[in-house]
């Protein structure tokens, strides 16, 4: 299920000798000049800790650093969740095209590139890891002409949200989600190092011509909101949440912006 060595064994970062230390082992700064220019980081720019985007793990273990009072531990793992959540800013970029058929704007085209990660956008358990799009426009009257990649008041991505991981299934060809369950994937949509991925969104027919205005948003989890559920519901009754992480209630999982952008087009074109 897990294939980040072998998309990095495939891709521009394994041909250039840069390896998971390169940029998991040192300083978020030093990551970006290593992603950016294939140049290997000097001896005394390694770090003996390897951060990655597994920031909930820090969410929660600062949490509970906190609750025992443990300041310098808190402080520690607040900075590596600092650091997780940096790496996930850096790591992709987006672009906004209008499309136009019939002299009028009829869909939008964002494309999201995946500029420093040397495996795929998203990797690890992408059946469990959600990334995904949230992209609005407006029209030159306020009007809202496109609205996507919203949260349900459960906290999930709609139905038609625009996502980027992998959907499982067990052995009967039913959709799973538990590791050790899923035995291959009925969907698997990834962005490769260096590489992109276009993604198309209908316009509703503007109302005031003139102007639209689009705003994209690629945002990120370590999972959705009901699969967080069900693992706090799987807890083992000698463990107290509250007494060790100071949870009362169910954890809304972080959500991480990794990148926005903006851009306004014609209501009209060729």
């Amino acid at each position: 299920l897990e294939s980040t060595y072998l998309e990095w064994k495939h891709g521009p970062y394994a041909q250039k000798d840069i390896h998971c230390q390169d940029c998991h082992m040192v300083e978020t700064e030093t990551f970006i000049k290593t992603a950016d220019n294939f140049r290997k980081p000097e001896r005394s720019e390694y770090r003996h800790y390897f951060s990655g985007a597994n920031y909930l793990l820090y969410y929660l273990a600062g949490a509970a650093a906190k609750k025992a009072g443990d300041k310098d531990l808190a402080a520690s793992l607040e900075k590596k969740y600092q650091m997780a959540v940096a790496k996930l800013k850096a790591a992709a970029e987006m672009e906004v095209q209008p499309v136009y058929r019939n002299g009028a704007l009829a869909e939008v085209k964002v494309r999201v590139k995946n500029i420093r990660a040397g495996h795929n956008l998203p990797t690890s358990l992408t059946n469990v890891r959600e990334m995904w799009l949230e992209v609005t426009a407006k029209d030159a009257g306020g009007n809202i002409v496109l609205m996507s990649g919203g949260l349900d008041k459960a906290g999930s991505v709609g139905p038609d949200t625009r996502l980027f991981n992998s959907d499982g299934m067990g052995k009967d060809f039913h959709f799973a989600i538990d590791p050790w369950v899923v035995t291959a994937f009925s969907r698997h949509d990834t962005i490769p190092p260096r590489g992109y991925k276009d993604a198309y969104f209908g316009v509703l027919p503007v109302k005031t011509q003139g102007s639209v205005t689009v705003e994209a948003r690629l945002l990120y989890r370590q999972a959705d909101q009901k699969v967080a559920g069900k693992l706090l519901d799987a807890v083992p009754e000698d463990i107290d949440l509250e007494k060790t992480y100071g949870i009362k209630a169910e954890v809304s999982v972080p959500i991480v912006e990794m990148t926005r952008t903006k851009a306004s087009f014609s209501s009209k074109g060729r």
